[in-house]
């Protein structure tokens, strides 16, 4: 895989992960809302996302894990020596829900101090997320692998 791919993949996790992040737990009916001018994101803590996920790009475990405490986000891909570090905010009063990830810290030095814009929304108990490469100002508006360039769709499961 070359390396611009791989960043992508990273950073499609990344995102995707934080969207699942942000759907997981609670209530998880769906809400027919827009986002309002100055609303205020919801907590992370409200979400029901902490904990540890697991999984890869398409549903298949491919070895992502995404650790979820407070606001704060790491993704681990040990086996390729991949991660991602920062903060997220949620907000599950649209549909579909929205993350964003904001990169702190990361091993594709180019993303540290972007943001992945992602949706995401729960099936069954897996989180499907899907998201952008890091720093694009647009976020995707389906779960459809492929439908827009630069976007990756994951699905985790709490481990």
């Amino acid at each position: 895989m070359r390396s611009k791919e791989f960043g992508l993949l990273v950073l499609a996790v990344l995102v995707s992960f934080a969207m699942v992040m942000a759907g997981c737990g609670g209530d998880v009916k769906q809400e027919k809302k827009t986002s309002k001018a100055g609303e205020k994101p919801i907590k992370v803590a409200k979400t029901g996302l902490e904990g540890k996920w697991e999984g890869g790009i398409g549903g298949a475990s491919q070895g992502w894990t995404f650790e979820v405490t407070g606001d704060k986000l790491e993704i681990r891909v040990p086996k390729q020596n991949v991660f991602y570090k920062g903060t997220l905010k949620i907000n599950k009063n649209v549909d579909p829900k929205t993350m964003d990830f904001k990169i702190s810290e990361c091993s594709e030095g180019k993303y540290a101090g972007t943001t992945a814009l992602a949706i995401y929304r729960f099936e069954g108990d897996n989180l499907l997320y899907a998201t952008s490469e890091p720093g694009s100002a647009k976020r995707p508006s389906s779960f459809e692998a492929g439908k827009e360039k630069g976007m990756m769709v994951f699905v985790l499961t709490r481990k």
